[in-house]
C-alpha cells in the first residue's frame, strides 16, 4: 500500500508524540495504528532522517539488568511539523471522505491543485524535506486516483481520520 509509505513520517511522530520510544517501541506503536510492525531496515532510516530534520532526537539509554537502547522523542520543531503534516493529511481526508462543503478550502489548505496540471502540489506549497514533499505529492496522486474512483478511498480516509485527530 502506497500510501503507508507515504505516511510513515507523520505517524512515526504521532508515536512520539505523547512520550519518548525506543525503535521496538515505535514499531508497535505503528502496528497499533494500522501500519504493520516495520523491520528496522525501513525504520531506522526514517528516524535517522528525521533527526536530522531536527523533528525528533535521540539519547542512548543505559538500563540495569540489560542492554541499553536508544530513545527517541519529538522536539518542539517536530511537534510543529506534526502540526502542519496533520492539517495536510486532515484536508486530504476531507476530500477522499468527499465532504463537498469542505473540498475547496481543504484542497488550497493541502497545496492540492484542480487536477489540470500533472503535478497539483508545488514544491513551494509544502514546508518541510523532501520526505515530506515526497509524501504530499504521493498523497497528491492518491487523491487524483480516488477522483478517478470515489468510493476506492474511503476506508483509508477513515483510518486516518481516527488517527490523525
Amino acid at each position: 500500500m502506497l500510501w503507508v509509505r507515504a505516511a510513515m513520517r507523520t505517524a512515526i511522530l504521532i508515536c512520539l508524540e505523547s512520550g519518548p520510544l525506543h525503535g521496538y517501541g515505535i514499531a508497535l506503536a505503528l502496528e497499533e495504528l494500522g501500519f504493520g510492525r516495520p523491520k528496522g531496515g525501513s525504520l531506522y532510516p526514517i528516524l535517522e532522517e528525521l533527526k536530522n530534520a531536527r523533528a525528533v532526537e535521540d539519547e542512548w539509554e543505559q538500563h540495569e539488568g540489560g542492554p541499553g537502547r536508544r530513545v527517541y522523542r519529538l522536539t518542539d520543531a517536530g511537534r510543529e511539523r506534526l502540526s502542519h503534516e496533520r492539517e495536510q493529511w486532515g484536508a486530504l481526508v476531507d476530500v477522499l471522505v468527499g465532504d463537498s462543503n469542505s473540498t475547496e478550502v481543504s484542497e488550497s489548505k493541502a497545496g492540492v491543485g484542480d487536477g489540470g496540471t500533472d503535478a497539483g502540489v508545488r514544491d513551494s506549497d509544502v514546508a518541510g524535506d523532501d520526505g515530506s514533499r515526497t509524501a504530499i505529492r504521493v498523497a497528491d496522486d492518491i487523491l487524483q486516483e480516488v477522483r478517478r474512483a470515489p468510493n476506492a478511498g474511503r476506508r483509508v480516509a477513515e483510518r486516518w481520520e481516527r488517527n490523525m485527530r
